[in-house]
């Protein structure tokens, strides 16, 4: 019943000019060479050691050839990745799951060549290039759990590697995406694992390059003093294995960061980088991380200047610049990127260990200093607090830069950069710096009575009161009884510790009177509501009279009105004792949303 399609598709779809154009511009030298830099861009120094563990000798990479001056004369090449265009780029090339038939990957454009990484390693020329597989994956997405199955024995792989240079182990996936590529475990599959310890058994240097399209654990092998250099490229496309044979040469400086904390057991995956200070990892030296989050090497030693602010104190309306003077002494171009980090020392919700505030990527022309300026406000800094809003709160806060420099000592051998808060007095000496925000709130912690908010003309009043932001308000009050029912809280729990273990005989009943007492002298300093009552064994609460005879009490069954709390039967707890009901909405705000700190 619906009328028949057009014939022809109506102008200017069918055959504009601009059309035409563009559909003769796909696959051009102009478009092979904008792929090419994005491949180069994705490439990510990981790892970058002097082999044979010697300081006197210069780190493994860039590799130079015999003819060009260098002393690399034999390599061997090796990995099920080493020579795929289809693993280099993945699922969605040429089909839905990707395809291992480089043949339909290929730019077929003069100019639009695209190489395997052993091709271009070959092509490279000044050295002899040796190729063993090592290992075969199985070709499908639908197997991607399977391992890697052995094509060359151990003895040939270990005399072919003691026969070269240095050995260049290109590992990775078949091509996969959405659920037929998902996975139970992120270990790299046992057989290229093995391929790694088998080469290593030979010691000749070896260069790791890795082409995984997410991280997968490696179970130690990036930590064997045989893998001297760890190269990481994701997923580079097509134009990904010269981009890599481009790195290993040195061609280009890499300048890949990483966007994740690489994991060295599955559970790392819950200690990010942005981690709250509070959160423990798992007693190891590094946490279970391989690299951290933002890490990347470079091949000069980029320096790093003073990170400077333009004022020690952030205006809740204002702004701070904060900037630093970067330094490239190489002889190579380098597009770098300048990560600014942030720590707060304090706040009612647990803080996280550091966040990424701001980045910029600039370009360091050969033996040039950039300065780099970032622009601070106080929004920045913001959280989601208790009250169920954005808020701001004031504050010391730590700032640093991490330069991207060559590590030295034991860190060397992980590639790693260490991290820590300026304000713990390490990190880098430098490029770091302190900095006041001025929040939303005032006083020590920001208590309840702290907070503050604008009114329809402008002014600050405190939270869900009406006193100027100059008045102190009753802050200090219930921040010293917060302080107080903490106290009895700890106490309470270390009697109860002494009970457990059989140590204490009185320990119960002197529990009970702290907790109680403690409670009791918080609890009187804030006026109950009406709607603060429960039942207790049938009984109404009703407010009992403090022990200085003013003031309201807590809570206790009605007829037990006579009863001192510092004596409590055994038959009453401490719990029968308090009570902290629903809010009244005009009233205070709950005292167990009072505080928060770490």
């Amino acid at each position: 019943l619906l009328p028949p399609p057009p014939a022809v598709r109506p102008s200017p779809w069918s055959d504009s000019e601009a059309t035409v154009r563009l559909v003769e511009s796909v696959g051009s030298a102009s478009d092979a060479a904008l792929a090419h830099e994005a491949a180069r861009a994705t490439v990510t120094l990981l790892k970058n050691a002097p082999p044979f563990d010697d300081d006197e000798r210069p780190p493994l990479l860039p590799l130079l050839p015999a003819d060009k001056g260098g002393s690399v004369r034999r390599v061997l090449v090796t990995g099920p990745a080493a020579d795929s265009l289809g693993r280099l780029s993945g699922g969605w090339t040429a089909h839905w799951q990707g395809t291992l038939a480089d043949d339909g990957i290929r730019g077929s454009r003069p100019g639009a060549a695209t190489p395997t990484l052993l091709e271009a390693l070959r092509a490279a020329g000044g050295w002899e290039v040796d190729h063993l597989p090592g290992c075969s994956l199985p070709g499908t997405a639908f197997a991607v759990r399977s391992p890697c199955a052995q094509t060359n024995s151990s003895a040939e792989l270990v005399a072919a590697a003691a026969l070269s240079d240095v050995v260049v182990a290109c590992l990775g996936e078949d091509p996969h995406t959405e659920k037929p590529g998902d996975l139970d475990d992120l270990s790299l599959d046992a057989g290229q694992l093995d391929l790694v310890r088998v080469l290593a058994s030979a010691g000749t240097p070896i260069a790791l390059v890795l082409v995984t399209g997410r991280p997968r654990l490696l179970h130690g092998v990036e930590a064997l003093p045989q893998v001297n250099a760890v190269l990481q490229s994701f997923l580079p496309g097509p134009h990904g294995g010269a981009a890599l044979a481009d790195a290993l040469l040195g061609r280009f400086e890499p300048s890949g960061r990483l966007p994740i904390s690489w994991p060295t057991a599955a559970s790392s995956l819950l200690y990010p980088h942005w981690h709250a200070v509070t959160q423990q990892c798992d007693g190891s030296r590094t946490c279970g991380v391989a690299w951290p989050f933002g890490h990347g090497l470079s091949y000069s030693r980029l320096q790093y200047g003073p990170l400077l602010l333009s004022s020690g104190a952030l205006p809740r309306t204002g702004a701070v610049n904060a900037s630093v003077a970067v330094s490239n002494p190489s002889s190579l171009a380098l597009n770098h990127t300048v990560l600014l980090f942030a720590a707060a020392d304090f706040r009612r919700v647990i803080p996280e260990a550091q966040q990424l505030k701001a980045f910029r990527r600039v370009l360091l022309p050969a033996g040039s200093s950039v300065e780099v300026s970032f622009t601070l406000r106080a929004d920045d800094f913001r959280y989601w607090g208790l009250e169920e809003r954005w808020v701001v709160e004031g504050g010391n806060v730590s700032l640093w830069c991490d330069p991207l420099l060559r590590p030295k000592g034991p860190l060397a051998a992980l590639g790693a950069v260490t991290r820590r808060r300026a304000s713990e007095g390490s990190g880098l000496a430098a490029a770091r710096a302190r900095l006041y925000v001025e929040g939303d709130c005032r006083g020590t912690g920001c208590g309840t009575a702290g907070w503050l908010e604008r009114d329809a003309s402008g002014r600050w009043h405190e939270l869900g009161g009406s006193s100027p932001r100059h008045g102190d308000g009753g802050g200090a009050s219930r921040m010293g009884s917060q302080l107080l029912l903490t106290a009895a809280t700890l106490a309470l729990g270390w009697l109860l510790g002494c009970l457990s273990v059989g140590k204490c005989d009185a320990a119960k009943q002197c529990a009970r009177r702290t907790f109680v007492a403690g409670r009791r002298r918080a609890i009187s300093e804030m006026p109950l509501t009406h709607h603060q009552r429960s039942v207790v064994g049938g009984s109404e609460m009703a407010p009992l009279p403090p022990a200085d005879g003013g003031g309201v009490g807590t809570a206790a069954p009605a007829g037990r009105g006579s009863h001192d709390l510092s004596h409590a039967s055994d038959h009453t707890s401490p719990r029968d004792n308090v009570d902290f009901g629903e809010r009244d909405p005009a009233g205070p705000p709950r005292p167990d949303k009072a505080w928060t700190h770490h």
